[in-house]
């Protein structure tokens, strides 16, 4: 392989006080702003339901989730991108 570089990082876990399954981090050299850096954060919420639920009470669920926990998530993805942009500058020097 030649001018080998890492395309992606992803870390995994779960965020204190959500009850999201997982949360996940994703990190890329960003295509729009050269040099620059895309932050992806997703919390993921696995739909499960006993057999006969109708889907209408499946995203009535997720919404009020979703209503419940947005701002928080909000919060949470913006400290996540400070502290990456604060950890590389210190690297930095």
């Amino acid at each position: 392989m030649t001018n080998p570089g890492m395309r992606a990082l992803i870390m995994e876990g779960k965020r204190q006080g959500c009850d999201a399954d997982r949360i996940q981090v994703r990190l890329e050299p960003s295509v729009k702003i050269k040099p620059g850096v895309f932050i992806a954060v997703n919390e993921h919420y696995d739909l499960t339901a006993e057999t006969g639920t109708p889907p209408s009470e499946l995203l009535r669920t997720m919404i009020l989730r979703l209503q419940g926990t947005w701002d928080g998530f909000l919060a949470y993805r913006t400290e996540v991108a400070k502290q990456l942009f604060t950890a590389f500058q210190a690297s930095r020097g």
